[in-house]
């Protein structure tokens, strides 16, 4: 579901239906990690930031590996351009030395 929420994305520019969809996918898997990474990263995308930071947290209580961790929290798309006290608060809170951060 979540494959077909980015199919939306990517192929409709419909950010409301893949947000949808990322929603239905945690409805029937809430540690689904995929989906809990997608709707993160689709907050960020419109400036959600405290969704945003709730569902990075989620995605790491889950991360089984220090890998996954790492790309739990690295979005994929540029962050919002004004200052972003709750970015840096989860940045923080991760514990991620200075190499990770730099890629929030």
């Amino acid at each position: 579901m979540v494959n077909k929420a980015n199919t939306v994305l990517r192929e409709h520019n419909d950010l409301a239906g893949c947000e949808r969809l990322v929603h239905e996918a945690l409805a029937i898997d809430p540690d689904c990690d995929v989906a809990i990474i997608t709707l993160a990263q689709l907050s960020l995308q419109q400036s959600k930031i405290e969704q945003a930071v709730t569902m990075f947290g989620r995605a790491r209580e889950i991360a089984r590996t220090e890998e996954e961790l790492v790309q739990a929290v690295r979005p994929s798309m540029p962050l919002p351009s004004s200052p972003c006290p709750s970015l840096d608060m989860l940045t923080q809170d991760l514990h991620l030395g200075p190499t990770c951060t730099d890629h929030l």
